[in-house]
This record gives structure tokens, sequence and C-alpha cells, in this order.
């Protein structure tokens, strides 16, 4: 029994990147833009190498998005930290998340969602 052959991206990119579909005569682009959104384009062109220059060019504009918001978090974890580091005795940023002291409980229920005793009961 033979193998099927390999399906290769033409667009030589790593999978996820993006790729490049032949459709008719013409190469189309299939790629996620600096927001994430999916994007197929029409490159208007039947030459591969074109298409995958134009393919790799929107791949280096999505991921340097995406790497200047990962940048964004990584200077505002630092900020935090040294914040924290500055002012010991500030409770924000202590990495609880969402947690009270030593006596509380996590966040109230709304006036509408709490049941007294005897409706718990009663179903």
């Amino acid at each position: 029994m033979t193998k099927p052959a390999k399906l290769v991206n033409p667009g030589g990119l790593p999978y996820g990147l993006g790729s490049m579909q032949l459709r008719g005569r013409v190469w189309w682009l299939i790629y996620r833009d600096t927001n994430g959104n999916s994007v197929q384009e029409n490159t208007r062109t039947t030459d591969v190498h074109e298409a995958r220059i134009m393919l790799t060019d929107r791949t280096i504009a999505s991921l340097e998005a995406r790497l200047a918001v990962v940048k964004a978090a990584r200077d505002e974890a630092k900020r935090d930290l040294r914040f924290r580091k500055a002012n010991p005795d500030n409770d924000e940023g202590s990495g609880r998340a969402g947690q009270r002291g030593a006596r509380g409980g996590g966040a109230a229920a709304p006036a509408g969602d709490r049941k007294s005793g005897a409706q718990r009961g009663a179903r």
C-alpha cells in the first residue's frame, strides 16, 4: 500500500500562518489580518512567486500587530511588579485575583438571587 502524496502549502509558511490556493489560474491568499479575522484575498496574479510575496507581507503585518499586543501585556506586568515591590503594603495586584482577605467569601449574589433557608430546601 502506498501513502498518498503529502499536500504542500504553496505559500511555504508554517501551519496556521497563512496559505495560498490556486482557483482557476489566479492565486488566492488565506490568512488572518491584524485583528485576527480570517481573510481570503484575490491576488489577481497567476505568478506563484508574486502571490507568495503578498502572503508573507500580510503575515508579517499580522504577526507584528500580535507581537505589539504581547509586548504591551509584558510591559504592564513589569509596571505592576515594580509598583508591588515599591508598595508592599498595597493589596492590589497581590496575585490573588477575585479573592478577598481571610474572612471574605467572594462576591455576593445579586439581591434577587438570594434564597432564604426555607426556600432552598423546598424545590
